[in-house]
Order: C-alpha cells, then sequence, then structure tokens
C-alpha cells in the first residue's frame, strides 16, 4: 500500500544521525509533539547494510533464516507500447541469508521470462520455508488466464520448490501458518474480472484445496484484496470496495477437521484508507495511513476490542511487529519509529536518514527494511538494525 510521499511538520530539528558511515547527514524537520516521539537516541545506531541493488524494492519480509524483498517494476520505465508487461526483467524476489550475503542477494524466483507483470504474485516466508504464487505457472510470456496459475512452497534459499496447487484461478496474495499455505485468488489484480476473490487453503505435505472465504456483493468488499496473513487461530484478509473503502475479515484457520467460515467472512474493521496491518499471534495491529492524525491501534483476537497505542502520526504504514515492539514509517518516508506493544511509552524513533521506505519485517532480535540506498538514489538497499529489547 503505497501513497506518495507524507509531508512532515516543522518544529524539531532531529541531528541524530551525523556520522552514520554510508548514511547522509540530515536535518529532519519532524513534529514532536504530534508524532508523539519519546526521544531520538536510538537513531544513532548504524544499520548493517545486506545488500544493494538496481532493482526498485516494493516489500520485505522474513522468515525460514532469509529476508527477501520483492521487486516491482519502476514507475520511470514506460513500456514502448503502452502494455503493462514490458520491461518486466527487474520484476521477482531476492533473498539474503538474515546474516548477511556479502552484497549480492540470490535471486530466489527468477521471473524475468515474464511478459504481462500481472503474471508475478507474491511471496511470503515462515518456518515452513518459502511460498510464492505465479498467477501463470508456465510462464509462457501470455497474459494471464483463468486456469494458468500456480502456487509453491520452497526451502529458504528457494530451491526445489514443492508444488501446492496447479491450474489455478488468478492466484495471488499467499501466506504460511502451521504447516498450511493460505492464498488468495483475485481476478479483478491479476485480470481485471469483477469476480470476487476467495481464500484457499491447502496442507504443504498432503495438498488437498479449501476455500475457506471469499468476496460478495453484499459486503460491498468483493473488488480487490490487498493483504493477507494468519496466527495459529484466524487467516486474515484485507479487501477493497469500489468507493474507496477498505475492510479487515477473519475466518478460522485450516483444521484437519475442515476449518473455514463457510464462506463468509467475519468482518473486524472497516476503514477508508489504506492501511497496513500485522499480527503476533495474539493481537491485530493497525496503522491508520492518515495525515495528519494517523494512529497505531490494538485489536484483541478474540473480543475485537481496539486500543489505540499511538495518535496524531504522519501517514504510518510499514507495520511490523515482534515480541515487544510495534514498528512503522510514514508512507515512503525515511524514518522508521517503535514503540511497546503495551503502549506503556511513547513512540521513539528507531532509524532516520533513509529515503523510500517500502516495507518493515522484524525477526530474530532485527529489524530489516528496504529503503533507497542514501548514497546512490539509483540503487536500493536491504539493511538491519537491532530489535529494542524491553525496557530500552
Amino acid at each position: 500500500m503505497k501513497l506518495a510521499r507524507a509531508a512532515l511538520g516543522a518544529a524539531v530539528a532531529l541531528t541524530a544521525c551525523r556520522g552514520i558511515i554510508g548514511y547522509k547527514s540530515i536535518a529532519l524537520d519532524v513534529d514532536a509533539a504530534r508524532d508523539g516521539m519519546a526521544g531520538d537516541a536510538a537513531c544513532t545506531t548504524a544499520p548493517s547494510v545486506l545488500f544493494t541493488t538496481d532493482k526498485v524494492l516494493t516489500t520485505v519480509f522474513a522468515g525460514a533464516g532469509y529476508v527477501y524483498a520483492q521487486i516491482g517494476l519502476p514507475t520511470a520505465i514506460t513500456p514502448p507500447d503502452g502494455a503493462i508487461g514490458d520491461s518486466i526483467s527487474n520484476s521477482g524476489l531476492v533473498g539474503c541469508p538474515l546474516t548477511g550475503c556479502g552484497g549480492t542477494p540470490g535471486v530466489v524466483k527468477d521471473v524475468t521470462t515474464i511478459v504481462d507483470a500481472a503474471v508475478w504474485g507474491s511471496a511470503a516466508a515462515g518456518d515452513a520455508g518459502l511460498a510464492y504464487t505465479l498467477a501463470s505457472e508456465l510462464l509462457d510470456g501470455g497474459a494471464a488466464e483463468a486456469g494458468a496459475g500456480g502456487v509453491f512452497v520452497a526451502s529458504g534459499s528457494g530451491g526445489n520448490a514443492s508444488v501446492v496447487g496447479s491450474h489455478l484461478d488468478y492466484p495471488y496474495l499467499v501466506t504460511l501458518q502451521g504447516g498450511n499455505v493460505y492464498w488468495t485468488n483475485d481476478p479483478s489484480i491479476v485480470s481485471g474480472s469483477a469476480a470476487p476473490w476467495s481464500v484457499v487453503a491447502s496442507p504443504i505435505a498432503s495438498p488437498q484445496q479449501t476455500t475457506l472465504m471469499h468476496g460478495f456483493t453484499g459486503n460491498g468488499y468483493s473488488t480487490s484484496t490487498t493483504a493477507l496473513f494468519a496466527d495459529a487461530t484466524n487467516v486474515y484478509v484485507v479487501a477493497v470496495d469500489g468507493n474507496g473503502m477498505t475492510g479487515l475479515f477473519l475466518c478460522p484457520v485450516l483444521q484437519p477437521a475442515g476449518g473455514g467460515c463457510h464462506g463468509r467472512p467475519v468482518e473486524l474493521l472497516s476503514t477508508q484508507t489504506e492501511d497496513s496491518f500485522a499480527t503476533d499471534g495474539k493481537d491485530i495491529y493497525q496503522a491508520v495511513n492518515a495525515s495528519p492524525g494517523g494512529t497505531i491501534v490494538r485489536y484483541d483476537i478474540v473480543t475485537h476490542a481496539p486500543t489505540t497505542l499511538a495518535t496524531n502520526l504522519v501517514s504510518p504504514s510499514n507495520i511490523a511487529v515482534d515480541a515487544v515492539n510495534v514498528y512503522w514509517s510514514p508512507a515512503m518516508g525515511g524514518v522508521i519509529y517503535y514503540l511497546p506493544k503495551d503502549g506503556s511509552t511513547g513512540a521513539s524513533l528507531l532509524v532516520c536518514g533513509l529515503t523510500n521506505i517500502s516495507g518493515i519485517a522484524a525477526q530474530a532480535g532485527r529489524v530489516y527494511f528496504a529503503a533507497t540506498d542514501t548514497e546512490n538514489g539509483s540503487r536500493w538497499e536491504v539493511a538491519s538494525v537491532p530489535a529494542p529489547t524491553a525496557g530500552s
């Protein structure tokens, strides 16, 4: 969910980024009172760069011992015939061990032979490995069409992928949890069709597809899906309608005895902003993307009761959570904030001096992010910093 760069207020100059090797010394104007920041001392931590690339990175996630970045088509590239899919050599997925990869990412799944940009779906990682979708498993250079998609699960390095689903209709978003893989079939995203989306589940070890829920005209959110994630209890999907409304829906995860919600999911919330969501398996966290007036909200998974953790933020986006903290950055901004999940203190700066942060992931005691290389604006990088511990 990428929006235009948010304008930051000009009240307090934060210059804690001076002296960080490889990062520009800047004066970042932020309205500290409005953003609810507790301080900027942690911003002096120098990020550790795992790799840089000349590809545009659209998101970052971690799991199975790797950090991954999805590659997107640069907006500056205009296909000569106006078609969506030309120059798609920049599409794909790169990965690197959490410990680093010597500056060069490995190509986890190379989709450079695909002509139609819609053919590439999405990817996610978990304890079971790496899952990804292709809306046209044949990679034949043609437009995506019904019955040509696939869902795959591979090791962390992307090798020896197993087929969980084939000959599928428009698979798009994917996530892993508890030995199962979940994905959305989304005709509107992949092919432009008006048909509603659905969420499908399958065990990884013995593939067998079960439809858990789907969009339908009655709930107004049948247009398309924008996020999919799961915990031990529920699978969650974020869907939008044709009037700018966004809804978060949940449905029980796949169980040996069945599971699902008979096609009709429970609506947890609806909003008029393009928000980001994350879960720690206990609660749902929402970054309400508004400016000014953005908030970070925690929802109890059982009662669905909301608790507001931070208010008056500037377009919070790219939300992530670990055992201690919740993290976010302003949409396409250059800083990362965090606060304790229990809301015991206000927000603090974790990283500053960046540009175009396009994703945040918290894994194994570190916070990973993708952003434009501040020393070379034509390159992107994936880097990390230590995650703050409780009470720090």
